[in-house]
């Protein structure tokens, strides 16, 4: 069967493959110091960023290739920090201002306990679906910390796993085909999860999947209706706080629900682009996704707008709120824009260029044009 994954490359559902690869774009370093032999001198200068979290004055953005950045400054500036993986970061998540979690392809979970400045790996070991135990190989796609040694983390084909020992142990949870009960596959990719606190959790994914747990986990109950779309539309990513949630998904579905996720009900915004991540703070959500798009509410998702930004045509994949009207949506090619009125909004910062990366495919420039911006030779 044919099953596509999270994420988003240029107008449609990618394939994990294409997902995965990046779509770098292939130039020589200006400054003369490239040697093909030589891997420690390629450079990707703006690697692909899919996940973003915010906590106090400190924000973390991960992405291809092991990219992490990281702000002191409520993302007002980026700094590359090395990690042990080359494996693509997908999502990230705060569990206080120094406790942070980092979550990718095969099975890869990094964490932090000096707010970003150094990353370890954590091995993760689980029972798979048939009883046997060992190192889960399954892309991670995203993490919600509940505190500096509990986390919940989210991926393809019905992974969900559990630590509350910082990782020395974990729990694989193999959710039954009749929690869905609307019969479509149990193995279902898991693609945006989120919890408010050790009791609340949310999960959105493949088959409109809404999944609501108030008991830390212990069960997990599925949405009952999808009111305005296909009831298996393909959701990507969703923000919840309390009651309610709203998730994106293709072809600018946008959905929420307001009874603890037992209806979910369509919202009409102003785009027609999928909508791969989303964030919700009381009464505020933005959602970013394909061909640089915005969307974002200010009154509880009855009206939408697309806010005042930079005409870019990245995608974006990740986004998130911060304290005292900050928010962050990061994307293809390091894209970063930032907002401090709440996302009515935004503005692009330039990211740091990260230390060249050996056996890379195809390198390609370090030039000082802003995240994002496309070259002379992509613009024509």
């Amino acid at each position: 069967m044919f099953r596509t994954h999270r994420v988003i490359a240029h107008g449609s559902v990618a394939v994990a493959l294409l997902w995965l690869a990046g779509s770098v774009h292939a130039q020589a370093p200006e400054n003369g110091n490239f040697h093909p032999p030589r891997h420690d001198t390629w450079q990707m200068p703006y690697a692909h960023l899919y996940g973003v979290a915010a906590e106090k004055k400190r924000a973390l953005a991960v992405g291809y290739w092991g990219t992490v950045l990281r702000s002191e400054d409520r993302g007002a500036s980026w700094h590359f920090t090395p990690t042990p993986t080359s494996r693509t970061l997908f999502g990230v998540a705060f569990a206080d201002d120094d406790h942070a979690w980092a979550v990718g392809d095969h099975g890869t979970v990094l964490r932090t306990r000096d707010g970003g400045k150094t990353w370890v790996t954590v091995p993760v070991e689980a029972e798979d679906e048939f009883g046997d135990f060992g190192p889960l190989t399954s892309i991670l796609f995203d993490v919600a910390a509940i505190g500096p040694e509990e986390v919940w983390i989210s991926g393809d084909f019905g992974t969900l796993i559990h630590t509350d020992d910082g990782g020395v142990s974990w729990t694989r949870l193999i959710l039954p085909e009749e929690t869905f009960g609307d019969g479509y596959l149990a193995d279902r990719l898991f693609n945006g999860i989120e919890f408010d606190d050790e009791n609340n959790g949310w999960i959105t994914g493949e088959f409109a999947t809404g999944l609501r747990t108030m008991d830390g986990g212990e069960t997990w109950v599925n949405r009952e209706e999808v009111s305005g779309v296909i009831s298996d539309i393909y959701l990507f990513d969703l923000g919840a706080s309390g009651e309610r949630a709203v998730a994106g998904g293709v072809g600018g579905v946008v959905l929420m629900t307001e009874d603890n996720g037992k209806v979910w009900v369509s919202k009409d915004v102003p785009t027609t682009a999928g909508l791969f991540t989303a964030a919700l703070r009381g009464n505020r959500a933005i959602l970013a996704g394909d061909r640089g798009e915005v969307v974002a509410t200010r009154d509880g998702g009855r009206t939408w707008f697309q806010p005042d930004r930079p005409k870019i045509f990245n995608w974006f994949g990740g986004s998130t709120f911060g304290d005292d009207g900050l928010a962050l949506i990061v994307g293809e090619r390091g894209a970063i824009l930032r907002s401090t009125d709440g996302g009515d909004s935004f503005a692009q910062v330039v990211a740091a260029t990260p230390a060249p990366i050996s056996a890379v495919s195809v390198p390609e420039a370090a030039t000082k044009r802003a995240a994002g911006t496309p070259s002379e030779e992509e613009a024509h």
